[in-house]
């Protein structure tokens, strides 16, 4: 089920985790519409608007855009909850579900050639998932039908929080699968570090669909990171922004001045690389724990180090030292 959380920003109290839940649920039997939401600047009338035309523009491509050859669809095999093997052909594939709820992760962008191998195997375990950019729920609601036991978590500055039944709804394949969202500006420090506070950290994986403003996708990759599990992933969506002209803007953001994100996570790979540095990095060391980076089309996906090859093979002194520069 999605539980609706608020978090106040802009240097207003957050409520007390301990107590936000019994709150919630009050407010849901009530019959409240939805929660108050804080967002900074006044600004997001002028971002709804932006953002609900290039999305309708986006869903009105749909039906002219082919669709993915079904190589996504062919037979493997996942662990179920008690161990053994689940054959994929049983269960819809993500590309499958995707489609049916007309998300352009899978009609346009074609992410699922690259979702589809990197979640089959965290499909029925317990994992903590979050997406920035929830808008109108498409790809939670994906989310909710292809996970069996996940929890779930969107970020979101504009929820329709007149109608939340109405967008919102317990996945009926998975009851066990539940979400809270969070209206906030994932540009906002104060709200992220609210957010991982009342959250709790330790997820699986963080999906970026958000306002795809470079800025934003750098401060939210850098303040929501330590929170990812070993082992788990970050991945980056619409990065094509990066390649825009200065003058250009994205859901009411100008880019003016702007820098890219591709251009910034490039330099991950020396970080990742530090041993044939000397150990150096040009990154914070929030970078320090990445274990790899790949380049898609339109998609960054980076992966924490596991604690094993953290122990194994991060930190130690390269044994050709003498050869470096």
């Amino acid at each position: 089920m999605f539980r609706f959380k608020e978090i106040m920003i802009g240097g207003h109290q957050l409520p007390q985790p301990s107590s936000s839940r019994s709150v919630l649920r009050s407010s849901w039997r009530s019959g409240a519409s939805g929660c108050r939401y804080h967002v900074p600047g006044g600004d997001l009338q002028r971002i709804l608007t932006a953002r609900t035309a290039e999305q309708a523009q986006h869903r009105s491509s749909a039906k002219s855009v082919p669709r993915l050859p079904p190589h996504s669809l062919e037979p493997s095999e996942a662990s179920s909850e008690d161990g053994s093997s689940v054959h994929s052909a049983t269960l819809p594939s993500l590309h499958e579900i995707l489609m049916q709820v007309q998300s352009d992760k899978a009609y346009h962008h074609g992410y699922t050639r690259y979702y589809e191998s990197l979640f089959l195997p965290l499909r029925s375990q317990h994992i903590r998932l979050v997406e920035i950019g929830v808008a109108d729920g498409r790809s939670m609601k994906a989310w909710q039908t292809y996970f069996t036991h996940a929890e779930l978590f969107g970020i979101d500055s504009e929820h329709d929080q007149k109608q939340p039944k109405s967008l919102y709804q317990r996945g009926p394949n998975h009851p066990a699968t539940w979400c809270s969202l969070y209206r906030g500006d994932q540009g906002d420090t104060s709200f992220l570090t609210s957010f991982l506070r009342d959250t709790g950290g330790r997820f699986n994986i963080v999906i970026d669909d958000g306002s795809h403003l470079p800025d934003h996708q750098r401060i939210s990759f850098e303040h929501i990171w330590p929170a990812v599990v070993p082992g788990g992933m970050y991945i980056i969506e619409d990065v094509e922004t990066s390649y825009w002209k200065s003058s250009a803007s994205v859901y009411g953001y100008s880019l003016q001045g702007q820098p890219s994100i591709v251009e910034h996570m490039k330099t991950v790979a020396d970080t990742i690389n530090r041993e044939f540095r000397h150990g150096k990095s040009t990154l914070p060391p929030v970078y320090d724990d990445v274990s790899s980076i790949t380049f898609g089309q339109n998609i960054i996906i980076l992966k924490k180090q596991s604690s094993s090859e953290q122990h194994c093979f991060f930190g130690r002194q390269y044994r050709f030292a003498e050869r470096l520069p």
